[in-house]
């Protein structure tokens, strides 16, 4: 009985994508970028048993360093047992025979810090609400919309939100607007093409409430609007992580001569620059 770990033999899927594991018996592999096999499992149904897998967390935990691949060989239910553990003899997994750990609860400031790190370079705040005894605070951001890249703000927090779904940290994502309009092209051409990706990276609103503050995130785009807030940003602190903000004497010029930056937010005031909104509750910095 052997078994060769490669896509040619065994059929697998990324780790992200566990919710399209087959329905079928069989043995599964949990294997890491460097082809060691962290964990080798059986079940009736494969995909029903990743739906609450007790090993789930600490595989999340290697796929974040090393990414995950999930394999498969169907086998009959009758000899599950003795082929698990068969395989578990000969290739034996990390995880396996060690003991289940828990998932720790992160706080949601912490993971907040760990996205704005990912942003800071690409985000310039512009303005506050102040909150009373009926409402949050609201800090407005917005992110450089003409990056549509991988690299951009946009993709970089779609990705981070889909990662960290699980947090107590919730990121709401809406559409910006309803609808896009601009030229219509063939579907299917490049510039068809070129204008989706464009339009992916820019029709986003997300907010994100952390220790008594909400952050509200959506796009500008404009060469003159950009580098307004490239030039007269100044650098500040939010949950203690550096970026750039719009503050004093350069706030009146954005409300006044680059309407389209802050669009329908008439009611918006300028940021404290020496002020960070948001207090850090934990004792990590």
């Amino acid at each position: 009985m052997d078994l060769n770990f490669s896509s040619e033999k065994l059929p697998f899927i990324n780790f992200s994508e566990f919710n399209q594991l087959p329905t079928c018996a069989g043995i599964y592999f949990v294997l890491d970028s460097n082809n060691i096999v962290c964990y080798v499992g059986k079940s009736e149904n494969i995909q029903k048993r990743w739906k609450n897998h007790h090993r789930k967390h600490q595989i999340e935990e290697i796929h974040l360093k090393y990414p995950v691949k999930i394999f498969w060989l169907a086998w009959n239910i009758e000899d599950l047992d003795t082929a698990e553990k068969y395989f578990i003899d000969r290739y034996k997994p990390l995880l396996n025979n060690t003991k289940v750990e828990l998932p720790k609860i992160v706080p949601s400031e912490i993971i907040l810090r760990r996205l704005l790190k990912k942003i800071t370079n690409k985000v310039f705040a512009i303005g506050c609400i102040n909150g009373n005894s009926t409402t949050l605070t609201k800090i407005y951001i917005k992110y450089d919309a003409s990056n549509y890249t991988s690299t951009g703000a946009a993709a970089i927090i779609k990705k981070f939100q889909s990662e960290n779904k699980q947090s107590c940290l919730k990121i709401k994502r809406s559409r910006y607007v309803k609808e896009i309009r601009g030229p219509i092209y063939r579907i299917g051409s490049r510039d068809h093409r070129l204008q989706a990706k464009q339009n992916r990276a820019y029709n986003n609103h997300w907010e994100v409430t952390c220790n008594g503050v909400t952050i509200d995130i959506t796009p500008v785009t404009g060469m003159k609007e950009l580098n307004f807030l490239k030039e007269f940003s100044k650098e500040w602190k939010l949950a203690n992580v550096k970026m750039k903000a719009i503050s004093g004497s350069n706030f009146t010029t954005m409300n006044e001569q680059y309407r389209t930056i802050i669009a329908s937010l008439s009611y918006l005031f300028p940021l404290n620059i020496e002020n960070d909104p948001i207090p850090l509750l934990s004792q990590t910095r």
